[in-house]
């Protein structure tokens, strides 16, 4: 069976709720056959550590206020490009720029 690869969006990696559903999610994608990879498209925060420490592959783009919008959307759609994902789950303001991806 191939394995399908899922790529996770969220904003950031603060500690809120999305942010910890992401990490459970992708914490327990492996063990039913996915590959998966997330994305914060507006930059880091305190969970990085936590996936890292899961080994849950992670990219973080620069920090939001640094870029226009216009290089948001380029550093994420040349992610997307890279990883080619089976299946994009973004969740909260990654829902825009993942979908302009």
């Amino acid at each position: 069976m191939v394995e399908k690869h899922v790529v996770q969006m969220v904003w950031t990696l603060g500690r809120g709720g999305a942010e910890r559903m992401a990490f459970d999610v992708a914490r327990s994608l492996p063990a039913r056959g996915y590959r998966v990879t997330v994305i914060a498209a507006g930059g880091g925060g305190e969970m990085a550590m936590d996936f890292r420490a899961a080994g849950i592959p992670l990219i973080i783009a620069p920090e939001a206020s640094r870029l226009s919008r216009l290089r948001i959307v380029s550093f994420l759609r040349e992610q997307l490009r890279h990883l080619k994902p089976d299946l994009l789950h973004t969740h909260l303001g990654a829902d825009v720029w993942g979908g302009w991806a």
